[in-house]
C-alpha cells in the first residue's frame, strides 16, 4: 500500500491523541529479516495450537 510513513501515526499516536493521553516515549526499531513461523506453539493443559502455514519462512 506504500503507507509505511504512516506507520507510527496509526500504531502510536492517533490512539492517545483521541483519548487525550500523551503517547508513549519509548522507540522501537522494526527491521526486515527471514523468520519461520513455529510448527506449535503450547496452550492450556498440554494442548497445541499449530498456526496456518506452520514451519513456513
Amino acid at each position: 500500500m506504500d503507507a509505511l510513513d504512516k506507520l507510527e501515526a496509526f500504531a502510536s499516536l492517533n490512539g492517545p491523541r483521541f483519548y487525550g493521553l500523551t503517547p508513549n516515549p519509548d522507540i522501537i526499531t522494526l527491521e526486515r529479516r527471514s523468520w519461520t513461523l513455529p510448527e506449535s506453539y503450547p496452550y492450556a493443559q498440554g494442548e497445541q495450537i499449530i498456526p496456518l502455514l506452520a514451519g513456513r519462512r
